[in-house]
């Protein structure tokens, strides 16, 4: 309680990385969500995407008028700007299970996933290559 403000601060399971916190302005309904949400970037995997899509519903949930991103503008709409980001790393997913599965070379499969998705995000390229190394080296051992 900040003099008749109170901020909510939550913790969140592991997502970007293994220490992922909100804050939430209960007056004034703005969540600042840290690099839990990404606008209009690519986002970066430090964590566990699994994780992160599985938290969409609850984040989703929380009640907010605007919502203030790790990376991007302003958003009112954070459950649109969630549904992207989850979209984003569903195919990622898919495509580098795809891939594995027919045993294609990894430089290959990292190279190739979620390319239906780079006109979606800035800095794509750079960004969801370390994604899709750090994942496939998580889906791998599935």
């Amino acid at each position: 309680d900040l003099g008749g403000r109170r901020l909510l601060l939550r913790a969140w399971p592991i997502a970007h990385t293994d220490h992922d916190l909100t804050v939430l302005d209960e007056l004034s309904g703005t969540l600042w969500m840290g690099d839990l949400l990404f606008v209009d970037r690519a986002p970066s995997l430090e964590g566990d995407a699994r994780g992160w899509i599985a938290l969409v519903e609850s984040l989703k949930a929380i009640p907010t008028t605007r919502a203030v991103p790790g990376h991007g503008p302003l958003v009112d709409d954070k459950a649109a700007a969630l549904d992207k980001l989850r979209h984003y790393f569903e195919v990622l997913i898919a495509d580098l299970r795809r891939g594995i599965a027919a045993g294609r070379p990894m430089q290959d499969v990292v190279r190739d996933a979620a390319g239906s998705e780079r006109a979606q995000w800035l800095l794509f390229d750079t960004v969801n290559l370390r994604n899709a190394e750090t994942l496939y080296m998580q889906l791998e051992w599935e």
